[in-house]
């Protein structure tokens, strides 16, 4: 027996090398402008302050980096669809909704705003509402609702594809 699974991974758009290159020149020379400020200060107190810099520094550059390096992956397995985030494709799945869990999936435009929903889980990067889908299920008698920009081949594999004449 054959099984049909349909699996896409989603990458956030990079920018040029040139635009990186001169954000991580800006944030370098603010991190030095601050240290030199801060042995400005009394020596106890610049040892405390320039130690600190560093750590917020690094604490904000992996934070970044993380972000940068996330990929979102859809995974439709038979009645199953799968949502996963992170930097590996062994993640953890962070959202499985069975398929008689699915009330409906429509383009984000075609939803309606629902005040009643208990959680909403955002599996996107941009903010393009015109190829975002939203889908919606019931959970231990509560309402969830997912974010998502499917593919061509996950529309076409949920049914979400407009049938062509």
């Amino acid at each position: 027996m054959i099984r049909h699974v349909v699996k896409e991974v989603k990458h956030r758009d990079y920018r040029p090398v040139w635009q990186t290159s001169i954000i991580v020149m800006i944030g370098i020379i603010f991190i030095n402008f601050l240290i030199t400020q801060s042995n400005k200060l009394q020596r106890i107190y610049a040892y405390i302050v320039s130690i600190s810099i560093l750590i917020v520094s690094l604490v904000v550059f992996v934070y970044f980096s993380y972000r940068h390096l996330i990929n979102y992956i859809y995974i439709l397995d038979e009645n199953v669809l799968i949502f996963k985030k992170g930097i590996r494709e062994e993640e953890k799945a962070k959202l499985i909704v069975k398929q008689d869990e699915i009330q409906w999936i429509k383009p984000f435009c075609e939803a309606e705003r629902c005040i009643r929903v208990k959680q909403t889980y955002k599996f996107i990067f941009k903010k393009d509402k015109s190829k975002m889908y939203v889908g919606q299920f019931i959970r231990n008698n509560k309402k969830y609702r997912f974010l998502f920009e499917p593919g061509t081949k996950m529309k076409k594999a949920l049914n979400l594809e407009p049938a062509h004449n």
